[in-house]
């Protein structure tokens, strides 16, 4: 089933493109809220521009150590003592103004030291869906 919708005079069925359909984050061992963990980009395929995209945590997972900025679709911590686990699990849902929308699947991974953000390292492409 093909969905299609209709609105300001464009015909829009084609979900939102993101950066990473799965991504890995490395934080240090020692870090609290606000820290940031990651920052979702998505942009509207169907339209072909950035403005309209809505970002938010699905309730699965450990998804109550985060938030995420709605609009901008940062995610940082929002627990203020340092985290417990070795590995957290979080799936985010984008979606467009029109209602068409992809998921996004984060793994954060604690280090026993101070590093730095790494990418994926091997990046899944928006022709791989979960």
């Amino acid at each position: 089933m093909s969905k299609s919708i209709d609105s300001k005079g464009v015909r829009d069925n084609v979900d939102p493109v993101v950066d990473w359909l799965q991504w890995e984050r490395y934080v240090p061992s020692q870090v609290a809220a606000p820290f940031i963990v990651y920052n979702v980009r998505a942009f509207d395929a169907g339209r072909g521009e950035d403005v309209g995209i809505t970002y938010s945590l699905l309730e699965e997972g450990d998804y109550e150590y985060f938030n995420i900025d709605s609009n901008t679709g940062v995610i940082s911590l929002s627990k203020l003592e340092p985290l417990d686990k070795k590995v957290y699990q979080i799936r985010i849902w984008i979606r467009d103004e029109i209602g068409n929308w992809a998921i996004q699947s984060g793994k954060v991974i604690v280090a026993d030291t101070g590093s730095d953000a790494k990418p994926p390292k091997e990046p899944i492409t928006q022709d791989h869906k979960i």
